[in-house]
C-alpha cells in the first residue's frame, strides 16, 4: 500500500488542476471558484518526540491515533473573493464530474493548459495569483476548523481518548502495586510513557493536522473558451 502510493504520489495529475466548465445561462460574466480536498488525520508532532524510537514506533503510534480519530476528508468550495459557497444548486454544478463530452444541458469541460489559460485570464481577472491561492488554501482551512460540527467531533474524540488512557492507566497502577524491585521501576517508567503518549495523542486529536489533498481551479461560464 505504501508503494501504491508512492506512486500515486510521484504525479501531481487529478491533485492539481484548473478547469474551464461551460454551462449554458449559467452565469452572465465568468466566475472563479476554488475546490480543496483536505485530508484531516491526529497530529503526531508531540507523540514522535516522546521517549525511545525504538520503543516507539511512527507506525505504531499512526495505528493508536487513527483508531481514536479515524482519517476524515472534507471538501471546501470558495469563490474568488475567498468566500465559502454554500448554495446547493451551485455546489451541485461545481461538483459535477470532467467532461470532455457534452452534458445532457449542452455544456462540457476543458482542461485549462497554458495556452488556453493566458485566454482564460483575458475573460477572469487572476490579480496576483500565486498569493491569492495561498489565501484560499489558507481560507480553507480555516473554514474546516472553524466548522462547529468539526470541532464537536475532534472534542468527542478526544473525550474517548481521554478515558481509554485513564482506563488504560488504571489497569497499569493495579499491576504495578503488586510488583516491587526492578520490574517495578521498569514497568512504572513504562506507565509514565504511556501517559505521555496518551496526552500527546489527546492533544493531537484536538487540533489535529489538516492538508491539502488535492487542489483546484474552476471558471464558470456560460460561454466557450477559444478551440474548446
Amino acid at each position: 500500500m505504501q508503494a501504491l502510493e508512492a506512486q500515486i504520489r510521484c504525479d501531481d495529475r487529478g491533485t492539481a488542476f484548473a478547469m474551464w466548465r461551460y454551462v449554458p445561462r449559467s452565469v452572465q460574466t465568468p466566475r472563479l471558484f476554488f475546490r480543496f480536498d483536505f485530508f484531516i488525520e491526529s497530529d503526531l508532532t508531540s507523540a514522535q518526540n516522546l521517549g525511545d524510537p525504538i520503543i516507539i514506533s511512527r507506525q505504531a503510534l499512526r495505528r493508536r491515533a487513527d483508531e481514536a480519530f479515524p482519517v476524515d476528508y472534507r471538501t471546501v468550495w470558495l469563490n474568488s473573493d475567498l468566500e465559502q459557497i454554500k448554495n446547493a444548486k451551485l455546489l451541485a454544478v461545481l461538483g459535477l464530474p470532467y467532461t470532455r463530452q457534452a452534458r445532457s444541458d449542452g455544456g462540457r469541460d476543458v482542461n485549462l493548459r497554458i495556452d488556453r489559460w493566458e485566454r482564460a485570464a483575458k475573460l477572469v481577472q487572476f490579480g496576483d495569483w500565486p498569493d491569492l491561492c495561498l489565501r484560499a488554501r489558507h481560507v480553507g482551512e480555516q473554514v474546516v476548523r472553524n466548522d462547529p460540527t468539526f470541532q464537536e467531533h475532534c472534542t468527542r474524540s478526544a473525550k474517548q481518548a481521554l478515558n481509554r488512557s485513564l482506563a488504560t492507566s488504571n489497569s497499569l497502577a493495579s499491576r504495578i502495586a503488586r510488583l516491587s524491585g526492578a520490574t517495578r521501576e521498569a514497568e512504572e517508567r513504562m506507565a509514565r510513557l504511556e501517559s505521555s503518549l496518551s496526552q500527546a495523542i489527546i492533544q493531537g486529536i484536538e487540533r489535529p493536522s489538516i492538508r491539502v489533498d488535492s487542489a483546484g481551479v474552476l471558471v464558470l461560464a456560460s460561454t466557450f473558451l477559444g478551440d474548446q
